[in-house]
């Protein structure tokens, strides 16, 4: 049996009837590999999905036909394709505040010559759409993608100044 998703319940119930568990198992999958730092074994997709050996090999196989996963021939490790991709670019493209901040965010890189990111509210945490690098050699990287717990990072601390109690 799949782990209760993060995402479920988010409607109040409202439209709990059109939920789908399958699309839900299949998207634990992928998210399984946000918590790794490599290609995972099965066994090891089953283990941080909590499904069934059974049904994640199903899962998987059909994400690997989809493009979406990929297997190392020698080694039979899974690992997500670079056709994830397309997800995050589609966002970036249709986010309307990531694309009329880029000139901003050039521009105020421009002028203190440091590292600029824009960083969104979820819920109770806080992810980084895009970056603009310093130039300068030493910096901390921060990758578009990362989520934080809003309390823990500056521009988490910064959008809860400005939310009501």
């Amino acid at each position: 049996m799949a782990k209760a998703s993060p995402m479920r319940g988010t409607d109040g119930g409202k439209k709990r009837f059109a939920f789908v568990a399958s699309l839900e198992k299949g998207i634990s999958v992928l998210r399984a590999f946000a918590g790794v730092d490599g290609p995972m074994r099965l066994i090891d997709i089953v283990a941080a999905t909590n499904l069934e050996r059974s049904a994640a090999q199903r899962l998987v196989y059909t994400l690997e036909e989809m493009g979406l996963l990929i297997q190392d021939e020698r080694t039979k490790l899974y690992a997500l394709s670079p056709r994830v991709l397309e997800f995050c670019f589609a966002y970036l493209r249709n986010d309307r505040l990531a694309t009329a901040a880029l000139p901003y965010l050039l521009e105020a890189n421009k002028t203190c010559e440091e590292a600029v990111t824009l960083a969104e509210p979820y819920d109770t945490e806080v992810y980084y759409v895009t970056r603009v690098p310093s130039r300068r050699a030493i910096a901390m990287d921060v990758v578009p993608g990362t989520w934080f717990p809003a309390w823990c990072i500056a521009a988490g601390r910064a959008i809860l100044a400005f939310l009501p109690e």
